[in-house]
This record gives structure tokens, C-alpha cells and sequence, in this order.
């Protein structure tokens, strides 16, 4: 049922950004199919999800039930490579405020989401309250982040975009890198939600 609600929007999500990779936006001047079919990949697996006959549905969602709470812990790890942004404002690429605004609050929540996967996969019990407090920045993050993106692309928001007198997060934007605000951002928040449902109220 979960999957069912989420569908209608992971459908939009996927229609508009592959639409948005076929036509060349993401820092390409050709149409290009891969951006496309990375775009709606995810829908893919929704829709298969849904169209899934009922006892498989079951099934799977015992087996979604089952997955250790470690492992969903894991797929928070790439979020640590928020540092790259650091690296890229050294460089000049990005502005100072993406670089300390989005990128130090996303690595700042990768930390202590990998602390406490550690203290996981060593036996420690840690409660609900704390998966909580660490949790709820990783999920607050991701629409700061797109927010915040656009003040410094040359849009309708970018009060900031400066015409390539200061960096800005057109890089953002080009291929592969577009993947991480695309793909692995929102998979890691809907993979947090589902961990803080599973570890809260249980999945059903």
C-alpha cells in the first residue's frame, strides 16, 4: 500500500528529469539516452513493485520487513562524499554558500548516521529516539539542498547567479555528477524514511 502512494510521485519525479536528461539540460548540448534511462530506472522499479500479484507483493514486503536495520543504515554512506564539495569550492568550482550550506549539513548527518551503523553492526542497542535525532537532518537536507541550488543557477530563484562573475552550481548539473542530487540523495532519504518507519512502527 506504501509503494502504491509513493508511485504517483515517483512517477513525476521520473517523467520530469527524463525528460529533463533526453533534451540535454543536464550540462549536455545533444540528447542523450543514458541520463534518460538512469532518470527513470526507479519508476521501473515502482511500477514492478505495484504490478507484482498479490501473494508476491506479500512476499515481498516480509522480505523489505526483514532486511537488517544496519544494512538500511548502509546506504547512508555515500553521503559522506559531501566533502567533494569542499573540494570543488577549494578549486573554485562552487560558491561558499552551497559548499558550507549544503554540503556541510549533508556531511555533518553522514557522520553520525555511519557512528551509529557502527555501533549497530557492533551489538550496541541504540534507541529509537536517537535514530530519530539523526535521521530527521538527512531528510530536511535533501529539499534545503535543491532550494538552495537554485539561488545560484541562472533561473527565475537565482538572486545569487552572478553570470559567471563567482561560481556558482551549474556543476551541479553535469553528467555524472547530476546523479548524486538526482538518484542517490533521494534514494538515501526514501531508504532513511523507510528505515525510521521499520525501526518506529514497524513495516507493513
Amino acid at each position: 500500500y506504501a509503494l502504491g502512494a509513493w508511485l504517483p510521485f515517483r512517477l513525476s519525479y521520473g517523467a520530469v528529469t527524463a525528460y529533463l536528461g533526453y533534451t540535454g539540460v543536464f550540462r549536455r548540448n545533444t540528447k542523450y539516452l543514458l541520463p534518460t534511462f538512469v532518470a527513470l530506472a526507479g519508476v521501473f522499479v515502482d511500477v514492478a513493485g505495484v504490478l507484482l500479484p498479490g501473494r508476491l507483493q506479500d512476499e515481498a514486503a516480509a522480505m523489505l520487513s526483514a532486511i537488517p536495520l544496519p544494512w538500511l543504515l548502509a546506504v547512508q554512506y555515500p553521503r559522506l562524499l559531501a566533502f567533494v564539495t569542499f573540494i570543488k569550492w577549494y578549486n573554485g568550482t562552487f560558491p561558499t554558500g552551497w559548499a558550507w550550506g549544503v554540503g556541510l549539513a549533508d556531511f555533518i548527518y553522514a557522520v553520525p548516521m555511519a557512528v551509529v551503523h557502527v555501533l549497530l553492526t557492533q551489538g550496541y542497542t541504540v534507541s529509537n529516539d536517537t535514530l530519530l535525532l539523526v535521521s530527521i537532518p538527512g531528510i530536511l537536507v535533501a529539499p534545503f539542498a535543491v532550494v538552495f541550488m537554485y539561488v545560484y543557477l541562472p533561473s527565475p530563484w537565482g538572486i545569487w547567479y552572478t553570470a559567471g562573475k563567482s561560481p556558482d552550481t551549474r556543476e551541479v548539473l553535469s553528467w555524472p555528477m547530476v546523479l548524486m542530487p538526482l538518484h542517490a540523495i533521494p534514494f538515501s532519504v526514501e531508504i532513511q524514511v523507510f528505515t525510521l518507519v521499520k525501526a518506529l512502527v514497524g513495516f507493513n
